[in-house]
């Protein structure tokens, strides 16, 4: 489980956003309901300087920097 704060790495490209594989982001948020799967809303910069966010799974994400 990852948490607010931490820098993660997308694992897949998302092209429709500017996002290519790779790209780091910032958990703002994490959603933990129960019964629900865990997610994680995450503001990411892409090729354009746009500011992205994103709600992703923990499956979408790998950690570059704990917090």
């Amino acid at each position: 489980m990852f948490h607010e704060l931490d820098m993660v790495k997308l694992l897949k490209s998302m092209p429709e956003k500017r996002l290519a594989a790779g790209a780091m982001g910032v958990i703002l948020l994490v959603y933990d309901q129960p019964e629900l799967p865990i997610a994680y809303e995450v503001e990411f910069t892409n090729d354009i300087d746009e500011v992205v966010l994103l709600t992703l799974f923990e499956d979408d994400l790998e950690i570059e920097i704990e917090w």
